[in-house]
């Protein structure tokens, strides 16, 4: 006996006021803007390109929903303001992959933003990635700007984020635009990763910017183009402008950065960012720094404690100006804590600059097995402090550094009759001499040695020969 299968397909039609939509089982189709995704548990297919002259193209308003852009753009903000997606709910479980999400023509006025995706408020289980996200326009007007994705405002601990996989491109005409902006309000944001995308951005603002803890950020390809001069220029900055909640506990590794712009720093420990990682990474730095400015590979500063910088590679062969390494230190500002207990080791260090330069507020910290490339008659070590009591250097140790070129040290006190200290500083197994050192009437205890420094540091590298194979082991 034959039997005949029938199947039933039942397509559901709906108009609502965000626009025409049609439904099959748990996933929904996109088929014109604005959009509200409001059903819990559903997946949201965009159908075709699209675009919005203003306001929001798709708005989130309930827990454990996917957007899918199925290979499809967005664009938005094409004659007006408004952000790509809105995420106006606390969630769970929310996932936004595969779209191409493009600001439009439009340049925000005075108090309007075109951000890409944006959340204000709570929220955990975030998952961005495989998405191309472009930022045209922002900050040509006072108090405007555009972030490719900007999460702030939450008040919980957030925890299970991942942004990865994506390709953003980010233009602002001044320090208002950023890429990927994550500040909560004083919590944790416990285990917020950011992985393997791509970055190009002509910003005057950080790239990465995250506060909190815990967060881990590696394998980004980040490439800074900026013709604007200011402070905020960062390709990852990590930490808080509040003196008293920064960062910890966050992992910076393997990222490969090209440093473009002016004044601009590559990785940024700032405002009390303690018992921070930053290893493995890649920096190539191609500022082009005018009169008053210079630009960084990684710094410290205000208050950032406990923080260990190991085996980076920081090359700035093609920086104009005053283009540093690493520089530890300082308060421009003179309200922040001194920096203590931070290591350096293990980087290899190029340029025609100071290529280590340790300023005002550092102090019980080590250097050793760092490879000092000094091109020309720049200083392989810059120590500059002292003028009030925020700014005392102290008990600073160089141990077993390899100094190519160059060995010249300078260490000064500025002014001589400043309120602050500078001095037990350590040379310790570096090959140089007294001569080397140049050091103002002001400067306390200096010594070199030729043995190591006694925090611990042997002075030796690690065993690198692997075990003889083992004998006697044939079988009979």
């Amino acid at each position: 006996m034959n039997k005949t299968k029938i199947f039933i397909s039942v397509t559901v039609i709906s108009l609502g006021f965000f626009g025409f939509t049609f439904s099959a089982g748990a996933t929904t189709y996109i088929s014109s803007l604005p959009f509200n995704a409001n059903q819990a548990g559903e997946t949201y297919v965009l159908a075709s390109d699209l675009s919005l002259n203003s306001g929001n193209a798709i708005t989130i308003s309930a827990n454990n929903i996917v957007i899918d852009g199925n290979g499809h753009e967005i664009r938005y903000a094409e004659a007006g303001s408004g952000y790509g997606i809105n995420i106006n709910t606390t969630f769970t479980s929310l996932e936004i992959k595969n779209l191409k999400l493009t600001q439009g023509n439009y340049e925000p006025q005075t108090n309007e933003y075109v951000h890409g995706i944006i959340r204000g408020g709570n929220f955990s289980g975030l998952k961005i990635h495989h998405n191309t996200i472009s930022i045209n326009h922002g900050g040509a007007v006072s108090g405007s700007g555009g972030r490719g994705i900007y999460l702030t405002g939450f008040t919980a601990n957030s925890s299970g984020n991942e942004i990865y996989s994506n390709i953003f491109n980010t233009v602002g005409s001044s320090g208002s635009n950023s890429t990927i902006s994550i500040s909560p309000s004083g919590v944790p944001v416990n285990g917020f990763k950011i992985y393997d995308n791509n970055i190009t951005a002509n910003v005057g603002y950080p790239v990465i910017s995250i506060g909190g803890s815990d967060s881990e950020i590696y394998n980004n390809t980040i490439t800074v183009n900026s013709s604007i001069a200011g402070n905020n220029i960062n390709a990852i900055g990590v930490g808080t402008w509040n003196a008293s909640n920064g960062n910890t506990n966050t992992i910076i590794r393997n990222n490969t950065i090209n440093l473009g712009g002016i004044n601009s720093r590559a990785i940024l420990l700032n405002g009390n960012s303690d018992n921070n990682k930053v290893y493995s990474n890649v920096i190539n730095m191609t500022s082009q720094n005018t009169s008053g400015y210079n630009s960084s590979g990684i710094r410290l500063r205000y208050g950032a404690d406990n923080n260990e910088i190991y085996s980076n590679t920081i090359d700035a062969t093609g920086c104009t100006g005053n283009c540093i390494p690493i520089r530890y230190g300082g308060d421009e500002i003179n309200q922040w804590n001194s920096n203590n207990n931070n290591s350096f080791h293990d980087n290899i260090l190029t340029s025609a600059s100071h290529v280590i330069s340790v300023e005002g507020g550092a102090l019980s910290s080590n250097f050793y097995r760092n490879t000092i490339n000094v091109l020309g008659s720049a200083n392989a070590i810059y120590i500059l402090g002292g003028g009030i009591p925020s700014e005392t250097i102290d008990n600073l140790s160089f141990s077993h550094e390899t100094i190519n070129g160059n060995k010249k040290i300078s260490i000064s006190k500025y002014p001589l009759d400043g309120t602050g200290s500078v001095g037990n500083i350590t040379f310790c197994e570096n090959g140089i001499s007294q001569s080397d050192i140049t050091q103002n009437s002001g400067v306390g205890a200096v010594s070199i040695t030729s043995t190591p420094c006694a925090y611990g540091e042997t002075g030796t590298a690690p065993d690198t020969t692997p075990p003889a194979a083992p004998t006697g082991l044939a079988i009979q």
